[in-house]
């Protein structure tokens, strides 16, 4: 075996992704592709929809159809594959690698925005489709650490929350703010809780004309 696509041990392999054996010589005859031969290369544990081909004599490619976030796959090639021309596979190959897990891909507004509104949205988005209760792991807190009230709500794709305050956002001398946070592992997976917080500023109120004008 001379390489193998994810390779073993890889991490975060998107859910789009391929997979490339190359052997170190010809496998598989050289033939037409209407010839190729059909039988399993790799196996998957768990089990992997998709379909398989030979690039040439010593490269095959599978493209899975059913890959899932946060999973961890087995793959093995078996001992005794082998063109006759260049002998058999000696022993049994065996590696793995992880797909994505969920994490914050983004939030709106941003660090540090300047001038929020006193009832700001915050949409927060996930690299992948969430369970629903996943908004168990979503709050907005105020400077002194107290839960800001509200609702949140999915996109139809369940990849962007958006929390919609039910009270207008607070302020205090040291100015406005408030922090949002998402710990999509500790919702989701049950795992231990991993934060990604924001801050932002909103205006606060300022005088902005007085009558009659000082000078009167």
């Amino acid at each position: 075996m001379q390489q193998v696509i994810p390779a073993d041990g890889d991490t975060e392999v998107p859910l789009g992704a391929q997979i490339l054996v190359q052997f170190n010589r010809s496998v598989a005859p050289l033939t037409t592709l209407a010839a190729q031969r059909t039988n399993p290369v790799v196996t998957f544990e768990p089990a992997l929809k998709g379909t398989g081909e030979w690039l040439n004599t010593s490269i095959y490619r599978f493209i899975p159809s059913d890959l899932l976030p946060n999973a961890t796959y087995r793959l093995g090639v078996a001992k005794g594959l082998a063109s006759a021309a260049d002998g058999a596979l000696a022993q049994d190959f065996r590696w793995s690698f992880s797909t994505v897990t969920p994490a914050v891909a983004s939030f709106a507004p941003d660090e540090n925005t300047q001038f929020a509104s006193p009832n700001q949205e915050v949409a927060i988005a996930f690299n992948q489709s969430m369970d629903r209760s996943a908004a168990g792991g979503i709050a907005v807190r105020d400077l002194t650490g107290a839960a800001v009230p509200g609702r949140i709500s999915w996109n139809e794709d369940v990849t962007v929350a958006t929390f919609r305050p039910t009270v207008r956002l607070g302020e205090s001398r040291r100015g406005c703010a408030a922090r949002a946070v998402a710990r999509p592992h500790w919702c989701v997976l049950r795992r231990s809780p991993r934060s990604v917080s924001l801050r932002w500023r909103r205006r606060c109120p300022r005088m902005a004309s007085r009558a009659p004008a000082a000078s009167a």
